[in-house]
């Protein structure tokens, strides 16, 4: 997209210009928001100022009032995994409540529109859709872990909250669910840009800045060490938002060093380094005992010896198909969770809907047909407060996709 826009509406008049190829629904994200007004440092540090957050509720009505489909937050704390480019956490992450609800009291004011949130407290939770009155996409629901392979609350608990809130509370929560069979298929990604670490402080530290940079802190023994420690002994040494070891056996998540996946299962997908050619599709384990190294030696290593360019790719792990069948199922989840925006390099669940069709329905009799498409469709546009979408019908727009259900498949990511 052109960068000739500033403002929400500058950014919906630029949309409007812009040829497109899909129906697109647009959220003020409060990160930028916050950031433009208070200035980063400040959003960072400290709740709003009176007159600050005077002017981005009337900012956040201006987007409302052309177009806005509601805000978003990611609001995952201190210990966030998905962090800055600097390695602090996100605006959002650490953002005052109070702040958070009087934004919420703006979609209160229109009496439309949603919040689609990631990571706050249940009570959080429950405290915004008070002071909004609208309605609350939560992500996410899944029985094992999130797309990024990192442990997520117990499903269960979500679900019967989901309930708890929606029938007893008069709190219109819905869970967004992580519906696809093998999350972990799509990502592949080479360490000049990777960053999906975050939860480990040692790795933190060795995949900020640019490749140049990273490859003198890789080369850094201290720091290394401190990687290598982390693996050896990771519940000693991983903060709260990290995988615990034990866990992860118990659940067959194949996972070690506390990493959210299996450093010892990565493929080394593709290199351009000659002497390194003979690993390609073999994994780090392997690769490891080959050069005789330890496995955080041999991830570096052969990374560096292609500039950090060399493309390593996650195995797939299957989650347990009955406890994705209940998630999907639950009488308040969507499916979703595509990540399509926020790591494109290295990873984008954007065919979540085909695996959802395709693994759970077709192959694995999750639910009726017509109740996917409904839950695709009109239960997901329901959710958000869009009564006019989701279902063909008279006066109502719609897109119809003819598709073979017998021969869906998902292909295989091109990077």
């Amino acid at each position: 997209m052109p960068w000739d826009w500033e403002t929400f509406p500058e950014f919906m008049d630029s949309l409007e210009r812009t040829p497109k190829g899909v129906n697109l629904q647009v959220l003020q994200a409060l990160a930028p928001l916050m950031g433009y007004v208070m200035g980063v440092e400040n959003a960072k540090n400290r709740p709003a100022t009176a007159e600050e957050m005077t002017e981005m509720k009337q900012m956040l009505r201006d987007a409302m009032a052309c177009g806005a489909a509601g805000f978003g937050a990611q609001i995952l704390g201190a210990t966030s995994v998905q962090r800055d480019y600097d390695g602090t956490p996100m605006i959002t992450d650490t953002m005052s409540k109070d702040d958070l609800y009087q934004f919420g009291s703006v979609l209160n004011e229109f009496g439309r529109g949603f919040m689609q949130v990631a990571g706050p407290s249940r009570k959080t939770c429950e405290n915004l859709a008070k002071a909004s009155g609208r309605s609350i996409i939560y992500n996410a629901i899944s029985p094992d872990v999130d797309q990024h392979g990192q442990k997520t609350e117990n499903a269960k608990i979500l679900m019967k909250w989901l309930q708890e809130c929606n029938e007893e509370k008069g709190l219109r929560i819905f869970g967004q669910a992580i519906t696809t069979m093998n999350l972990k298929s799509p990502q592949c990604f080479s360490l000049d840009t990777f960053n999906l670490f975050d939860a480990s402080p040692p790795w933190r530290k060795i995949t900020l800045g640019s490749p140049e940079e990273r490859i003198a802190k890789m080369h850094t023994p201290k720091m290394r060490q401190a990687c290598k420690d982390q693996f050896d002994n990771p519940n000693k040494t991983v903060n709260l938002n990290s995988i615990d070891r034990t866990d992860s056996k118990k659940e067959g998540m194949e996972q070690d060093g506390g990493m959210g996946l299996s450093l010892r299962k990565l493929v080394l997908d593709s290199t351009t380094n000659p002497e390194n050619q003979k690993f390609v599709g073999k994994i780090l384990a392997d690769i490891a005992e080959a050069r005789n190294q330890h496995v955080v030696d041999a991830f570096l290593d052969v990374s560096i010896e292609d500039n950090l360019k060399a493309y390593w790719r996650q195995q797939a792990s299957p989650s347990n198909v009955e406890n994705l069948k209940a998630v999907a199922n639950h009488a308040y989840t969507v499916p979703g969770v595509s990540d399509g925006g926020a790591h494109t390099k290295f990873i984008t669940a954007g065919d979540y809907s085909t695996d959802f069709l395709q693994n759970l329905i077709r192959d694995n009799d999750a639910m009726s047909l017509e109740d996917a498409h409904w839950r695709l469709a009109k239960y997901a546009a329901t959710a958000v407060g869009m009564e006019d979408r989701g279902s063909i019908a008279v006066g109502m727009p719609a897109d119809v996709i003819v598709y073979d259900m017998k021969n869906l498949q998902i292909g295989r990511a091109h990077v």
